[in-house]
């Protein structure tokens, strides 16, 4: 049983070495492989060569985009589970992480397991965000499932293929309604796996929005009339809450607010 970790990197060299240094751990308990899918070589060989070892497999890349690198890693993965954390994002917990290989390995016809993950910006926590059951509830209105909870067992890659390199922001989502409508196995469990580290990433939240009505779009029929009501309804009050808070982090006491929010959340 070996388990692919596929992470990404472009210019957070950084981000990476606190990435591998989580994964030390791990690499102890499990047949593991690490794809390192690099497109910032020049800054990453220091880091690259202090992790060398027989399960690192580097792979030189220029950028293209999240998709694509995905893509280019389980072209050269060998696990039977696959896991996507990129540079900058930690595995939370040996413990649960060992939990999910252990559950999905038990399970022959599993084919996804879902777990939580913790948000962090600016090395603070932000919140917990753990998927719901069933499986398409995570779906309707948007993305509440991150790939960085994901545990993918090879086959479902095999059987529906890789991520569409149509969507620059929202390839995993569409991947995820895919699974959805091939009736894959999935199972939630209710424990955090990983540190998502928000530092970096597009907060751009209308253009994710823009890619998000294009899959709804493409899936409409199959969702049937019921869902489809669902989905766009849930759409709304989710966009407007997004612009509500966007909003409100460009007043000046926005400090203020995030201030609040970590102190309540324990942290300094």
């Amino acid at each position: 049983m070996t388990l692919s970790i596929i992470t990404i990197s472009y210019n957070d060299p950084e981000g990476l070495k606190r990435t591998l240094d989580s994964l030390s751990p791990l690499s102890k308990s499990l047949d593991l492989e690490n794809i390192i899918v690099d497109s910032s070589p020049e800054l990453n060989f220091s880091i690259i060569n202090n992790f060398k070892r027989d399960s690192l497999v580097h792979l030189e890349t220029p950028p293209n985009g999240i998709y694509p690198a995905f893509n280019l890693g389980l072209e050269h993965s060998r696990g039977e589970f696959i896991w996507f954390l990129n540079g900058g994002d930690r595995l939370k917990s040996l413990n649960n992480v060992l939990r999910a290989i252990e559950t999905i390995a038990a399970q022959p016809k599993l084919d996804l397991l879902c777990a939580g993950v913790d948000f962090y910006r600016e090395g603070k926590f932000i919140y917990s965000a753990t998927p719901k059951s069933p499986f398409i509830k995570n779906l309707m209105g948007q993305n509440a499932l991150c790939h960085q909870g994901i545990i993918y067992r090879r086959s479902v890659f095999r059987r529906l293929g890789s991520f569409s390199q149509n969507y620059r922001l929202a390839g995993d989502y569409e991947h995820h309604f895919r699974c959805y409508f091939a009736k894959l196995k999935t199972l939630t469990l209710p424990i955090i796996i990983a540190e998502y580290d928000r530092d970096g990433r597009s907060d751009n939240f209308k253009s994710v929005f823009r890619e998000f009505r294009r899959i709804w779009k493409v899936y409409r029929k199959k969702m049937g009339v019921k869902l489809a009501l669902q989905n766009e309804s849930l759409a709304v009050a989710n966009y407007l809450k997004l612009r509500l808070m966007k909003s409100a982090l460009i007043r000046p006491f926005s400090k203020r607010l995030k201030d609040i929010w970590y102190r309540l959340h324990g942290q300094t």
